[in-house]
């Protein structure tokens, strides 16, 4: 009985090194055919101006086949995407559209690839000047993918849409809607990476009401809540900063509030390494403040 189950195993592990091996074969010669098709697309494609019939119609078949030989291959999403932008040269939109509904279904929790399907749906639409269904496809990210990265663009963008249509008082309902969803997410997450970006996108809302005070105040309370790399790193914090410095003593015309914000940081974290930094932040907006005394004056 024992030999017996020593031959079992002995045969699992050969059989399962044999299928790994396989599956590592395709995937390399789905990697090879799909450099191939790219190659052949940009090709095609070179010219937009005067693009063959026939030849979209060989790409399209390629891609097709592509995706009937490899369906289960890591290659599938780049697959589709490229073969909807084939449909979306030839104007068939729906055909586009239905690729990338396809990646959506197949791949529903792959936040990157995702949002890559989703923002090619809304180009299909804005290349049809089809604006209603632009506004349909972000109100369903809002519904169905709310924490990715387009996903939190998507409440200014609905009213960045608003005012390139010209309805300003549309554009302030979704404003405050995008306000009151992002407070939604910082209630909902808290201590995570999602209320962190939350407060990003929340202080842009802020800034483009021209609530300039606010919206330092609630950046620097996320630089300083949020110390560690995974959320603060060296280039969020460059950008976190400059944004601070920029709004304060160009619009505030208030250098004492980046600096009283700073200074909380140091404090707050000693031995962080960004304090060096933000001290010599702090002697230059000092600086500023003393060399142009009438600037800052004039509030």
């Amino acid at each position: 009985m024992k030999k017996t189950l020593i031959i079992c195993c002995l045969i699992l592990a050969v059989t399962g090194g044999v299928l790994s091996a396989l599956d590592r074969d395709s995937e390399y010669m789905a990697e090879r055919h799909i450099w191939r098709l790219n190659r052949d697309f940009t090709r095609v494609t070179r010219d937009q101006e005067n693009l063959p019939e026939a030849a979209l119609n060989n790409l399209v078949e390629n891609y097709e086949a592509f995706l009937r030989k490899f369906s289960d291959s890591k290659l599938v999403p780049e697959a589709r995407l490229r073969l909807g932008r084939v449909f979306l040269l030839g104007k068939n939109y729906e055909a586009a559209r239905k690729q990338y509904e396809a990646i959506l279904k197949q791949f529903p929790n792959k936040n990157l690839i995702t949002d890559q399907a989703y923002k090619a749906i809304i180009s299909s639409y804005v290349l049809q000047k089809d604006y209603d269904g632009v506004l349909r496809v972000y109100k369903r990210v809002l519904k169905e993918s709310p924490l990715t990265p387009l996903g939190f663009d998507v409440p200014l963008l609905i009213v960045k849409l608003h005012l390139k249509r010209g309805n300003r008082s549309l554009a302030d309902q979704a404003m405050t809607r995008a306000m009151e969803h992002y407070r939604e997410i910082i209630d909902k997450y808290p201590e995570t990476m999602s209320e962190f970006q939350a407060q990003q996108f929340l202080a842009s809302a802020y800034f483009a009401q021209q609530k300039w005070r606010k919206g330092v105040q609630l950046l620097g309370e996320s630089f300083i809540r949020f110390p560690e790399p995974k959320y603060l790193s060296p280039k969020k914090a460059d950008s976190i900063s400059k944004t601070i410095n920029t709004v304060s003593v160009f619009q505030l015309r208030d250098p004492d509030l980046p600096i009283s914000i700073y200074q909380k940081f140091i404090e707050a974290h000693p031995g962080h390494p960004f304090n060096t930094v933000l001290q010599r932040m702090i002697q230059k907006l000092r600086k500023v403040k003393e060399e142009r005394k009438e600037f800052f004056i004039k509030k």
